[in-house]
């Protein structure tokens, strides 16, 4: 084989691996994807004002009487709530080998497994209890196994329920109990206040958020906003997380709609070269499975909301206020105080985004390369010699 022949050679196999790192990056921003995919149904909420632990606990009260009232088994109930904030920079000691360190604090009131997968510890009303992340835990006692031993925060000792994966620097504490007992702010998180002066320091206390409710599956997203205002008393935005799983999901998709198209069109070029009809009548089924199956694709991760479809298709009202609605939830999406937990979807977001548009430009940047080789490739493939 001659130099020229394997430098052709490899030439083609560098623009194969072109194509190669746009599928890679594709598999990329498709994980990040499945990462806001996978908290669909927990809808997150703002309040316009914030809350402390005992208001907290009187309203997810307020929600157990309404629970008991209505049933599970109706469309509208709601069958998961948690009441939530962020608490900056609180100091953590391990006591018995003299370490400190800083860490971010999340307070709680309600079902902690819908801000932590499979995390059902600690209970709201375990005041005593708390959370804290793998790398808070290698940072105070040098191992993540640590369940059962005791940290001080403020001045006030806790015991670990549980170590949470992660490197974020978080500690996890509940903020009231069910029953309207004093609110774990001010049992251990009022930054060493006395007991009876917490009035003095009630906007501090007041750091409760967010709603986290696991949406129920007959329930719009508006009418969920407005349910939520109904049996809470409470004004709540909605953060719009749905909108972005649905902007990312296109940047997503583009390399897999690339490759049905590029794929279609060799199986037309194809068609149009055979001479017999068995053969034509092969390429044409093929295209018409390939096509079968990418619409199914599309069906199984294209889901339109709700919420998007209108009663009437020529409501062209419909659509300006939905444009106008999505646009100022976009704004107010960018615009909040991001928490420490909001880190997650907004990574996710922007990653799946951003690797999405690099495997689109990688893939057609391998496939222009390839087309531009093909008569050299076929003639290499027949004939090594004639590419001297």
């Amino acid at each position: 084989m001659k130099k020229s022949s394997m430098k052709a050679y490899g030439k083609f196999m560098a623009k194969i691996a072109v194509i190669g790192i746009g599928i890679y990056l594709f598999c990329q921003s498709a994980a990040f994807w499945g990462e806001l995919l996978y908290s669909k149904n927990k809808i997150q909420f703002c309040l316009e004002q914030s809350i402390d632990g005992r208001e907290a606990a009187e309203l997810l009260k307020r929600d157990e009487e309404f629970t008991k009232e209505s049933g599970y088994e109706k469309p509208e109930a709601i069958s998961g709530v948690c009441i939530w904030g962020e608490k900056k920079q609180a100091v953590l000691e391990n006591k018995n080998l003299s370490r400190k360190t800083e860490a971010d604090v999340i307070l709680f009131c309600g079902d902690i497994e819908l801000l932590f997968e499979g995390c059902r510890v600690p209970a709201t009303d375990d005041i005593r209890g708390c959370l804290v992340d793998e790398q808070t835990a290698w940072e105070l006692f040098g191992d993540s196994q640590i369940t059962g031993m005791e940290v001080t925060c403020e001045g006030i000792p806790y015991m670990i329920r549980k170590v949470i994966p992660g490197e974020k620097k978080i500690a996890v504490f509940p903020a009231g109990s069910m029953e309207g007992r004093t609110s774990g702010i001010q049992d251990g998180l009022n930054l060493g206040e006395e007991e009876g002066q917490g009035e003095g320091n009630q906007e501090n206390q007041r750091c409760l958020s967010r709603i986290t409710v696991l949406k129920p599956a007959a329930v719009s997203m508006n009418d969920l906003q407005s349910l939520l205002y109904s049996r809470y008393g409470v004004a709540a935005i909605l953060l719009d997380l749905q909108l972005l799983r649905g902007i990312s999901g296109f940047f997503v998709l583009l390399v897999p709609v690339m490759v049905c198209v590029f794929v279609l069109q060799n199986f037309y070029k194809s068609y149009q070269k055979q001479q017999e009809w068995i053969w034509k009548a092969v390429m044409a089924a093929a295209a018409l499975v390939l096509l079968i199956l990418a619409l199914l694709f599309i069906r199984q991760w294209v889901q339109i909301p709700y919420d998007y479809i209108p009663e009437k298709w020529s409501d062209f009202t419909f659509w300006t206020e939905l444009w106008k609605e999505k646009a100022d939830g976009m704004e107010y999406l960018m615009k909040i105080q991001k928490s420490i937990l909001d880190l997650e979807w907004m990574n996710s977001f922007f990653k799946s985004i951003i690797w999405g548009v690099l495997a689109g430009t990688f893939f057609v940047a391998g496939i222009i390369l390839l087309k531009h080789s093909e008569y050299n490739l076929e003639q290499y493939m027949t004939n090594p010699s004639d590419m001297g």
